[in-house]
């Protein structure tokens, strides 16, 4: 779809909180990708560096009831491994709380879920959640 359409700003293209028509103006479009990469090998290390590299990437982590009560801190899920309910994610940053290694992640959920619409996800946790198995990054 950003391949042939585009991306509008997000002042442009706001988030409703429900499903509505596609409002799409082609002379708002502030930036197109020519293709897409994944990050390879399959790694938190791989994706760490790409996410300094690339900026945002695009990734599908699996869920549990944790992350729907998740509200601060570093999420460490007790069981997420196995799981087979996937949302797909923007991971934006990553840093270091109370010596725990994080993932910033932002979801397409609102700023009323998780804290402001983020979450810290535990980082170099054997891919928790499979975070780094279906990393992708636009090539612009």
């Amino acid at each position: 779809y950003i391949k042939h359409n585009g991306v509008e700003s997000e002042d442009d293209y706001k988030f409703v909180g429900n499903v509505e028509n596609c409002t799409y103006n082609a002379s708002k479009v502030v930036i197109t990708a020519s293709s897409y990469s994944q990050v390879l090998p399959i790694s938190e290390d791989e994706l760490q560096k790409a996410l300094y590299t690339y900026g945002p990437i695009a990734v599908t982590i699996a869920m549990t009831q944790e992350f729907l009560a998740y509200e601060s801190g570093v999420l460490i899920p007790t069981d997420c491994q196995d799981k087979e309910a996937f949302e797909s994610v923007l991971l934006v940053g990553y840093g270091i709380e109370d010596e725990i290694p994080y993932w910033l992640i932002k979801f397409s959920l609102g700023t009323e879920f998780g804290d402001q619409g983020y979450i810290k996800l535990a980082r170099n946790h054997s891919n928790m959640c499979h975070i780094a198995s279906y990393a992708y990054y636009p090539v612009i």
